[in-house]
């Protein structure tokens, strides 16, 4: 019986979206970038990539600027994942701001205004 071959890339992203949860509170939150969470992570078809999704609660700089900091400590933050899981390749990491909270805001914005014209 063959397995679907994307369980296994969205086993190795929860995998990896938990570790580098804990990475992120244990070694690189700070009051700057506030409270650091990992809202997805997407794996490359050859699981070689983990595009990272991250989002933060009570900071003081920009979303896009803590992906920039991120990205400056990948290398350690990598090192850190690879001693945690026991998985063939490590990926190489790549961390993108998640704006998806900002569009959903949006859009309820958008659709509350609509709604106050229809009535």
């Amino acid at each position: 019986m063959a397995r679907n071959p994307g369980n296994r890339s969205r086993r190795i992203s929860e995998l990896i979206r938990e570790a580098i949860s804990r990475i992120l509170i244990e070694n690189v939150q700070n009051p700057e970038t506030g409270l650091l969470t990992v809202t997805r992570v997407e794996m490359s078809a050859d699981l070689l990539t983990a595009r990272i999704h991250i989002r933060s609660i009570g900071r003081t700089i920009s979303g896009p600027d803590i992906a920039e900091i991120l990205d400056t400590r990948k290398d350690h933050i990598r090192r850190r994942l690879a001693s945690r899981l026991n998985l063939k390749y490590n990926p190489q990491l790549v961390f993108a701001w998640d704006p998806s909270p900002e569009i959903e805001e949006k859009i309820d914005t958008i659709m509350a205004a609509e709604k106050n014209d229809d009535d």
